[in-house]
């Protein structure tokens, strides 16, 4: 089973995400891999998923593409010459499902993020017929940025994914009917929210005591994965 983790922008907490969905898939003994394919600037992200996997998995195992220019996969290959594919991504992912029973991969920017040529998390996801979790901050905006990413997903008939909202530094007052407002705009799709964990929350000193926190969470969101509403 692929489990894509896309988010509504760059820097939204789907790292914080995958890293605690990737810990919660461990203690409950899946056999399970998490990657990272890009990263452009630096490789912090895919050393965060390694760290969760304690070694099992090398960066460039987890990191299959990185570029030292930090802006979107496309432009920073283009910037070296260099060109990705769909094909040379899949060629990457797909034979992981003959190594795990739960790959969790986690994208790279927004769900329509060009990652390469022709190339962006919703093709990657409907070529491998993922189950997708959509990551968004919890703040002023969210309702619509959330709502065009559903509308996205259900026109391209991805199935209905499970929806996070990741707590914020400084909430606004928007927080606390965010989620309520999207269950009932969405057809009272369920989603799902995530506490502000801290600065360094999936740290080595941190990711044990966060987890308690939100394994409830965790645990729902992954029974929403198996078994998603009609759309």
């Amino acid at each position: 089973m692929f489990i894509f983790v896309t988010g509504t922008d760059t820097g939204v907490g789907k790292t914080v995400f995958t890293a605690l969905l990737l810990h919660h898939l461990i203690e409950e003994g899946v056999n399970v891999v998490g990657l990272k394919p890009f990263c452009s600037g630096n490789r912090k992200d895919a050393s965060t998923l390694a760290s969760v996997q304690k070694g099992h998995l090398s960066l460039d195992e987890i990191n299959a593409f990185h570029f030292a220019y930090p802006v979107t996969p496309l432009l920073a290959a283009r910037n070296v010459g260099q060109a990705i594919t769909a094909r040379a991504a899949l060629a990457r992912l797909r034979p992981w499902s003959k190594q795990a029973d739960a790959i969790v991969v986690e994208g790279a920017g927004g769900l329509l993020s060009p990652l390469g040529e022709g190339l962006s998390s919703l093709d990657l996801i409907k070529a491998l017929r993922c189950a997708v979790v959509l990551v968004a901050p919890n703040r002023l905006g969210v309702i619509n940025h959330v709502r065009l990413n559903l509308e996205v997903l259900h026109r391209h008939r991805v199935r209905p994914p499970a929806v996070v909202l990741m707590g914020v530094k400084e909430p606004d007052q928007s927080v606390a009917r965010n989620a309520d407002i999207l269950r009932e705009l969405a057809s009272e799709m369920p989603v799902h929210t995530i506490p502000h964990l801290g600065r360094q929350p999936v740290a080595k000193t941190a990711l044990k005591k966060n987890y308690l926190k939100v394994k409830k969470t965790l645990a729902e969101v992954m029974g929403h994965l198996y078994f998603p509403p009609r759309s």
